[in-house]
């Protein structure tokens, strides 16, 4: 979530398409000016209960499904840490039309040589998002990964 003015036709927040006596109800924000603090309060909730999850896991394997991607400008940071606490195995998640796979396959660096952000954490962006939009112009033929899904 943005601020009201910032991506208008993408941002849950806008003010272009919710009005400021907008509402989502008891549970949501209140308004739109609302609605940026009401996610980061939020996600401050939902990390601290997943740490808690993670920190009395006993499971073999340690797989997260969320929206964003683990990457910079969308916690990061957060993901990192956790990642290398628990050892979180797979991170699933959605948010860009495209299909890709993001591992530690090569001992711990990545195809540019740096360090894997992530250490032995994967992460897979399915690409099936909904709506008509993609990052890139699909192929016609169906040769690239616009729209995929994971089997």
């Amino acid at each position: 979530a943005a601020l009201p003015t910032i991506s208008p036709d993408t941002n849950i927040c806008n003010s272009k398409h919710n009005a400021e006596s907008s509402s989502c109800g008891l549970e949501g924000p209140s308004t739109p000016n609302g609605c940026v603090a009401w996610f980061r309060d939020l996600w401050v909730k939902q990390s601290d209960w997943l740490e808690k999850a993670l920190a009395g896991s006993t499971s073999d394997w340690q797989i997260i499904v969320t929206h964003f991607p683990p990457e910079p400008g969308w916690q990061f940071e957060s993901w990192n840490r956790l990642s290398m606490a628990y050892g979180i195995d797979l991170i699933i998640v959605g948010h860009r039309h495209s299909q890709e796979v993001h591992a530690n396959a090569g001992g711990g660096f990545t195809s540019e040589g740096h360090p894997h952000p992530l250490g032995d954490t994967a992460y897979v962006v399915t690409g099936g998002g909904g709506g008509i939009t993609s990052e890139w112009v699909p192929d016609i033929a169906g040769n690239d990964d616009q729209y995929g899904f994971m089997d």
